[in-house]
């Protein structure tokens, strides 16, 4: 059988959609199920622009946060129109009478007039470059209810009989600590909290850090500064950017807290670093 990134690759050819899905229970983790990031976020140009600025990335989080819950909490699909004007169709993947996956679809519009509007109102408020988003809503499908439907119950009925049909992974991490993983290994360079995952995947957010710390051996955000002090590194050998530029950029927005963990790390400066590196060249 096919995998499901293959049959929602062939669905979207050809339009200028966009598919992801939210995991709620691992049912994305198997061989044939696994999707890329890409596909288990807003990832289109659209979103990626709206996600420019930090405020513009937490308002795309509340809204598919908001989304999740109406869905979980209604137990049926709805269409929504996001803050910037986009229409997306919120679908649940059922098994077993539990919500195990929600499937998004969208880069729709109904009306490019509106749409402007509203992407002019939210810019104003979360500093993303409202004229590139505006120019993208050309690159937009135009909504058609019964189309997304179908694609979506397509999705849904396909990834069940993966699901429990095909082998399941044999994996050492829990899913949901993949899943935190995955988006951390993205996203680093946005601040990340333990409360926007227990609000996405509707569970406690003590029992959320506890697993991860539990299977990764750090806490999660012990592992997010991992990654950033990496990408520091990286920065600091190779530009000539100043330092609390590279410390904004790798997700630090206090340079005093970025200098304290570098200087545990190395026992030296940004500075020091940046220089040393540079004389045993």
């Amino acid at each position: 059988m096919q995998s499901l990134l293959t049959l929602i690759d062939l669905l979207e050819k050809g339009t200028r959609l966009h598919i992801n899905m939210l995991d709620l229970s691992g049912v994305l983790s198997t061989p044939a199920t696994t999707l890329p990031f890409e596909r288990r976020t807003h990832a289109n140009e659209f979103c990626d622009v709206a996600k420019m600025t930090e405020k513009g990335y937490r308002a795309c989080c509340r809204c598919k946060d908001f989304a999740t819950k109406r869905c979980l909490r209604e137990g049926k699909a709805y269409f929504g129109m996001c803050s910037y004007g986009m229409i997306e169709l919120v679908y649940p993947v059922v098994l077993n009478g539990v919500t195990v996956a929600i499937i998004f679809i969208g880069n729709t519009i109904i009306n490019k007039k509106e749409s402007v509007e509203r992407i002019k109102k939210t810019c104003s408020l979360t500093g993303s470059p409202a004229d590139k988003m505006i120019k993208l809503l050309d690159n937009c499908e135009t909504f058609n209810k019964d189309d997304l439907m179908h694609m979506a119950e397509i999705i849904a009925d396909y990834l069940i009989i993966l699901y429990e049909r095909l082998p399941k992974n044999k994996t050492n991490l829990h899913w949901l600590v993949a899943q935190m993983k995955l988006y951390a290994d993205e996203r680093y360079c946005h601040d990340l909290y333990l409360a926007d995952f227990a609000d996405t995947y509707q569970m406690n957010v003590k029992y959320i850090g506890r697993l991860f710390k539990k299977e990764m051996g750090k806490s999660f955000i012990d592992y997010c500064n991992q990654l950033r002090i990496k990408k520091a590194e990286y920065l600091l050998e190779e530009t000539n950017d100043k330092i609390i530029d590279i410390a904004l950029s790798c997700g630090f927005d206090n340079i005093s807290y970025f200098n304290r963990l570098f200087q545990k790390k190395h026992g030296i400066s940004p500075s020091e670093y940046r220089v040393y590196c540079r004389t045993k060249g």
